[in-house]
């Protein structure tokens, strides 16, 4: 039938929901076929209006684009099934954690990627994003592969407001960049997350943010003030109270892909990025018991740093019901090697030699009457050996995420597929180590600790720190587009690659 829309009406986007996932569940299929018929139109004028933009600048490289399910797709391949692209916004910082892991061995990561409108967390085992395959978009099922990542309205820019209960909340809504927080002095009136940042002492106003902004003090006072008077409170302890509040939303985001996913926060460091991340991470931290802090460089632009790390990716699936150990496993080798033929002819039609591909099999296991499966993944080929291995690997991962095993037989649901086509990724260049080094504050900024009382804070300047440095807090250490806090007790160090790595103090 596409066949023959394509030939009568060429002019017309055909899009094909077994093209995109060949998987039970139709509603899910419909669904997610009718959001890539919707934006395709979009998508490809707009992917090539870029190409020829690029084409005319005399750009030679490779074009690629993120995917949601993370890895990169080429434009033809984005412009062909674009509903890959619709949940690609915060995966580049997920990516670039996944690198960061493996590159430096820090072991496994929680994400927060805080910017000005909204916090993105996410986690990294073992190298790896963790991905899942129900996703939605406006209430829409998406029935492809998706980073797990966790969204709430806790932002730069979210603004402060008081409720029906005369209680002080913080988000979801948000100034946006225009007008952006009062203290921009861009004309805007309501507080937010940056005017309480400032009040508090977090940011300062010595320097110009992106080398181009200077904060307004009085403008960010006038904008709390008012909530401050509504109240009957203290300007500072507003202004602290919105960190506080901040800070506790962040808290249920990271427990929400932590404890509801049988992970326990203190078993990982916790990778703080984005323009507000730094302001955040070490509060969020020493809540959960989470002992290490980590700015990655460029902790303002990691996501696109993240976008050039990934490589092309190409998901397969194929539905196939049946008990786990009554599986005829002439048809599970049979349908991974058709996968694995259609993943091979897409990455040589994209140019990939053999030693750039890489592909890794999985299996959608459940027990027997459940709705939901956990993906796991299995050997090239599956024998009676890799059957038994995988029982016992399927109860430790149930057990982990839901917090016990069952007596019932193991069902096997999906068998899914994907491929990857190395691309050339830009190497971070390590540091020579600096032993015996003290770095030199630039000054001192009085920062709100609570009790009427301000505390001074050492001020850096990242730039001037070197591989070794030790910094022991309370400092504040400003760059181009962050600002990293910690406190007394905390200890920093500047890591090989120029990351931040923050001991954390445990609570009182």
């Amino acid at each position: 039938m596409a066949a023959i829309m394509r030939e009568v009406a060429p002019e017309i986007e055909v899009t094909v929901s077994s093209s995109l996932s060949r998987e039970l569940r139709e509603y899910e299929r419909s669904s997610t076929a009718v959001l890539d018929a919707y934006i395709k139109p979009l998508v490809r004028k707009y992917i090539g209006k870029l190409q020829e933009s690029l084409a005319a600048k005399k750009f030679s490289g490779l074009f690629l684009m993120t995917r949601s399910g993370g890895g990169a797709m080429t434009a033809e391949s984005s412009k062909e099934t674009p509903v890959n692209l619709i949940l690609s916004g915060p995966a580049g910082g997920v990516l670039g954690a996944a690198w960061f892991s493996k590159a430096t061995g820090c072991g496994d990561l929680i994400t927060i990627d805080m910017g000005g409108t909204s916090l993105d967390a996410s986690l990294v085992v073992d190298g790896e994003p963790l991905t899942y395959f129900d996703a939605s978009f406006e209430g829409l099922p998406i029935n492809l592969s998706s980073l797990y990542i966790h969204t709430i309205g806790a932002g730069g820019g979210s603004l402060v407001w008081i409720d029906e209960g005369n209680h002080l909340q913080v988000g979801p809504a948000s100034a946006g960049a225009d007008p952006g927080p009062a203290a921009y002095g861009n004309g805007g009136k309501e507080a937010t997350f940056t005017d309480a940042a400032l009040h508090v002492g977090y940011l300062g106003n010595e320097n110009a943010l992106a080398g181009t902004l200077v904060l307004n003090k009085e403008l960010a006072e006038g904008s709390l003030k008012v909530n401050a008077d509504k109240l009957g409170m203290d300007i500072d302890e507003v202004a602290r109270g919105v960190i506080r509040i901040s800070t506790i939303k962040i808290v249920g985001a990271v427990r929400a892909i932590t404890v509801e996913l049988g992970h326990t926060p203190a078993d990982f460091a916790l990778l703080s990025f984005g323009g507000g991340g730094g302001l955040v991470g070490v509060d969020v931290a020493r809540e959960l018991n989470i002992p290490t802090v980590i700015m990655p460089p460029g902790p303002g632009a990691f996501s696109a740093f993240g976008m050039l790390m990934a490589s092309v990716q190409h998901d397969f699936s194929r539905t196939r019901i049946t008990g786990l150990d009554t599986a005829d496993l002439s048809i599970i080798n049979a349908d991974f090697a058709e996968m694995r033929s259609e993943a091979k002819a897409a990455l040589d039609n994209e140019g990939f030699s053999a030693k750039e591909q890489h592909f890794t099999q999985y299996m959608d296991l459940r027990y027997s009457g459940q709705e939901h499966s956990v993906t796991l993944p299995v050997s090239e080929k599956i024998d009676d050996a890799e059957i038994v291995h995988m029982r016992e690997v399927f109860s430790e991962a149930h057990e982990k995420a839901y917090g016990h095993t069952m007596p019932d037989p193991i069902e096997l649901v999906s068998l899914r597929f994907s491929a990857r086509g190395e691309v050339d990724a830009p190497v971070l260049p390590v540091l020579t180590k600096q032993a015996g080094r003290v770095p030199t504050p630039t000054g001192i900024r009085q920062v709100y600790v609570g009790g009427g009382k301000r505390a001074p804070y050492s001020l850096y300047d990242r730039d001037d720190l070197q591989f070794g440095d030790t910094i022991e807090g309370p400092a504040i250490i400003n760059e181009h587009t962050a600002t990293t806090v910690f406190h007394a007790g905390d200890r920093a160090e500047l890591g090989k690659y120029g990351e931040i790595i923050i001991h954390v103090a445990k609570a009182n």
